[in-house]
């Protein structure tokens, strides 16, 4: 298992081996005992089944409560974004993407103060979220992921976006009500 640092600070792609052999293969994505993120413990495990080629989720985070999370591929292929949203941060407002996919071995830890977010390159997507901290509905906020202040490039033509989504306000919004402090 190999953490590599990104551009934004305490981003983490996590590369892990696949085994295998005439069974099928086997791949551990996550060991806390051998890995730099010691504290973080999983607390919540979702899953995101994504019928549609173009499916965009995001930009989501939480107040108040915010978590760190490792998103993993395990079916299709997503095209995957992060933006610092962390106030004091040295990276706050810079965005990393990275394709994650079945057939590759490389996972990403999001910590918290991070906006996240992803669109599907291929049908029936699917997308595991191990999360340090409980989803409280009370504190689910994002920013809208079509924002020209952000100005993802989305790969592909939006198929499916979440009304609540669609609505999310921009980034520049979303400073000038004081960010994530």
């Amino acid at each position: 298992m190999e953490f590599i640092p990104t551009p934004l600070k305490d981003l983490l792609l996590i590369c892990t081996d696949r085994k295998k052999d005439f069974r099928g293969s086997f791949q551990k994505y996550f060991d806390t005992q051998n890995s730099p993120l010691k504290s973080f413990r999983v607390n919540q495990l979702n899953h995101s089944i994504n019928a549609k080629e173009g499916t965009l989720r995001g930009m989501h985070f939480q107040n108040v409560r915010a978590d760190a999370k490792i998103v993993i591929c395990t079916k299709g292929s997503i095209f995957d974004c992060v933006v610092d949203i962390r106030a004091n941060s040295p990276t706050f407002g810079q965005k990393f993407s990275v394709i994650l996919s079945e057939h590759e071995t490389i996972s990403l830890y999001i910590p918290k103060g991070f906006a996240h977010g992803f669109q599907t390159m291929e049908k029936d997507s699917h997308v595991l979220y191990l999360h340090d901290e409980d989803y409280l509905p009370s504190q689910q906020n994002g920013i809208s992921p079509l924002c020209n202040s952000l100005a993802i490039e989305w790969p592909l033509k939006v198929s499916s976006i979440s009304e609540r989504d669609s609505n999310l306000p921009d980034f520049m919004t979303f400073i000038k009500l004081g960010a994530n402090q």
